[in-house]
Parts: structure tokens; C-alpha cells; sequence
């Protein structure tokens, strides 16, 4: 969601509030690029509670830093080793990730 000051993202809780954070700094960060200046917002559903985010200087170079290491990856022949966290499963892309292992 977008407004006048704010992007607004919606979660269900805040267990992973690090990539949460991460990712609606990067839409701050993508539409600052574009000459787009806002806050965040991120609303925790499930805890009945906001957080608001602010991108600062040193957000933008961890941003930047991150993209970088993306790049990285995709100019590599083959994906890095896979590796099976507590989250997985219920993770959006894990089709993606796990689609050649057996059940």
C-alpha cells in the first residue's frame, strides 16, 4: 500500500522482522531511485501492532551491498548449496527451492 507518506506492508507476526524489514526498506530504497521519497510502515496482524521504518544511509549501503551480492549469484554457473532451515516449509518459494528433492 502507498500514500502520500507511507509504504505499507502487511504481515501476519513478526518472526522473520529482519527480512520484513529488509524488504520494505528496499521498496523505500527502489522508489527513492525513481525520486519517490516515503516512510514505512509495517503492520504485524497477528500481534496487533506497527512498526515504522526509515530509510537512512546506512540502510541504502547494506541495500546496495546485498544487491551486489545477488548479482553475484546469478552470474555463477550453478545455485549455492541448498541448505534446509526451520522456516522452509512455509516459505512462498519453496516449490523453487526444493522442487528436485523427494518427499
Amino acid at each position: 500500500m502507498i500514500d502520500n507518506e507511507y509504504i505499507k506492508e502487511v504481515k501476519i507476526s513478526s518472526k522473520m522482522k529482519k527480512a520484513d524489514e529488509m524488504q520494505l526498506y528496499y521498496y523505500l530504497y527502489y522508489l527513492k531511485q525513481l525520486g519517490i521519497i516515503r516512510k514505512g510502515k509495517i503492520h504485524y496482524v497477528k500481534e496487533k501492532k506497527i512498526e515504522e521504518i526509515d530509510l537512512n544511509l546506512e540502510i541504502e549501503q547494506e541495500i546496495e551491498n546485498a544487491i551486489e551480492e545477488i548479482q553475484q549469484i546469478t552470474n555463477h554457473s550453478s545455485p549455492p548449496p541448498l541448505y534446509k532451515l526451520p522456516y522452509c516449509k512455509k516459505c512462498a518459494y519453496y516449490e523453487l527451492c526444493f522442487s528436485k528433492e523427494e518427499g
